[in-house]
């Protein structure tokens, strides 16, 4: 089994893949409502397991979780430009 990745990724994957229509309809269900609802919802168990079933089955690429690889998001801070400043030490114990 592949690594574990969050639900709406998981079904995200999926949906984008080519699936039976009982199945899209099945998983955009599953999709739709832990999308609309935004709070600490999962999928239950047995949902998770079928849902890993066909992403295995299908093959799928675990999707990047990683923002800044996708070109999402933004370092915390700038990434050094020469190699100087690569191993800079770091600022005194705070005032």
């Amino acid at each position: 089994m592949s690594e574990r990745i969050s639900d709406l990724a998981l079904l995200r994957a999926i949906l984008e893949a080519d699936i039976s229509e009982y199945e899209r309809e099945a998983f955009q269900q599953m999709f739709d409502r832990l999308d609309e609802k935004r709070e600490d919802r999962t999928l239950s168990i047995k949902q998770r397991q079928w849902a890993q079933d066909v992403h295995d089955r299908l093959g799928l690429e675990t999707p990047c979780e990683n923002l800044f690889s996708q070109g999402i998001g933004h370092p915390s801070r700038p990434l050094p430009k020469y190699p100087w400043e690569q191993n800079r030490p770091l600022r005194p114990p705070g005032r």
